[in-house]
């Protein structure tokens, strides 16, 4: 897949998961990807769009944050 990816020009992936997340901190960090920023309170601004995201998420973690993960292609 990233030899497609690459061959089509692109040159990274990039995903964003919240804080409590943890099974796909790891599923990404295993993978190649690398924690490029940490926007605190970012979940908070997103309730006042979609006031269903829930407080409380895995594992009995706040969700505050958003996390940007990026895995370089080239």
């Amino acid at each position: 897949m990233a030899d497609l990816l690459r061959d089509q020009g692109i040159s990274s992936l990039w995903v964003m998961t919240t804080n409590d997340n943890l099974a796909a901190l790891r599923f990404y960090q295993r993978r190649g990807f690398e924690l490029q920023q940490v926007r605190p309170g970012s979940v908070d601004e997103a309730r006042l769009l979609k006031p269903a995201i829930p407080k409380i998420g895995d594992h009995g973690i706040p969700i505050r944050d958003e996390i940007d993960l990026c895995r370089p292609l080239l």
